[in-house]
């Protein structure tokens, strides 16, 4: 069996992670996840996300257990190494916590002023600390 290596970095919204996906996308052995727990977290806890309904289970796979199977398990033939840009506030509890041991995991931190100035500016809607997920982040450190 080949031994996979996959890198999980976490993040707050707007902590400027996507730069650091579109990088790893340059490198060839490299298989990037944006986001794969995206779709399991908005069936579990709503839409008041920047996203339209439509995209949920068409475009998004919505199962958890299936995401983490996916994220864990084998890679392609010619891949090396996943890279996997997750936000911690998409890792709910209930998803269980014993598969990120077979993750190379590391926390992008931003100063959180900086994250909801820019959350803000983008969206333009009243913001709460579950749309910024700092305290997800936190406890998911922990």
């Amino acid at each position: 069996m080949k031994n996979n290596k996959h890198i999980a970095m976490w993040s707050c919204p707007r902590s400027r992670s996507t730069a650091m996906a579109r990088a790893f996308e340059q490198l060839d052995e490299c298989m990037v996840f944006d986001e794969p727990l995206f779709g399991a977290y908005l069936v579990k806890r709503g839409l008041d996300q920047p996203c339209e309904e439509r995209e949920v289970g068409q475009y998004l796979e919505t199962n958890h257990e299936k995401v983490i199977q996916k994220i864990t398990g084998s890679l392609p033939e010619g891949v090396s190494f996943s890279f996997q840009k997750h936000q911690s506030k998409h890792a709910l509890p209930e998803f269980g916590r014993n598969w990120l041991k077979s993750l190379n995991n590391f926390f992008l931190i931003r100063n959180p002023k900086e994250i909801i100035l820019s959350y803000h500016k983008l969206y333009k809607k009243k913001l709460t600390m579950d749309h910024i997920g700092i305290e997800y982040h936190y406890n998911l450190f922990r």
